[in-house]
């Protein structure tokens, strides 16, 4: 399918995805509830074209550096 949805929408989805893989075991889920959730992050990223990088990626500022440079 492959949809590219707006930024709001993308922010939305990353949001979701990180939800569905903080449901594991170790967080209280049944391995029933875990795989099913680990199956949709799978789908929503195929869906959308993700990779995981791509969501656990944050904004994060950048930072402007300026040189002199002198020629001699």
């Amino acid at each position: 399918m492959n949809e590219h949805p707006n930024l709001a929408a993308l922010d939305k989805l990353k949001t979701r995805i990180q939800g569905l893989r903080a449901k594991t075991i170790d967080n209280g889920c049944t391995e029933g509830e875990a795989l099913l959730d680990a199956a949709k992050v799978a789908e929503l990223l195929d869906r959308y074209d993700l990779s995981l990088t791509d969501v656990e990626i944050r904004d994060a500022p950048c930072e402007r550096r300026e040189y002199e440079i002198r020629m001699t």
